[in-house]
């Protein structure tokens, strides 16, 4: 398994994707964020044109910091909302 998080970030995403569940949400420590940047510059990374929001994307995804450590995904899939950790 690959030590760069965003690449474990992107194989879990198309793992899911693949098996038919939809990513509502991606939940990150700042740290985790400033990590995704690092490794995958900032391509992947977006921030809302919307003034009135404070969010960001990963890619389609839509990505906010969390005061938890570690990255988190809620998924919807057949068991409801889940949250699967990277």
């Amino acid at each position: 398994m690959s030590d760069q998080l965003h690449e474990r970030l992107d194989a879990k995403i198309g793992e899911l994707r693949a098996a038919g569940r939809m990513i509502t949400r991606i939940d990150a420590s700042p740290a985790d964020i400033e990590r995704l940047f690092v490794e995958g510059g900032a391509t992947p990374i977006l921030l809302d044109c919307d003034p009135n929001r404070d969010t960001a994307w990963y890619g389609d995804v839509e990505l906010q910091a969390s005061p938890q450590p570690g990255v988190r995904l809620l998924v919807m899939g057949d068991e409801g909302l889940q949250n699967i950790e990277i």
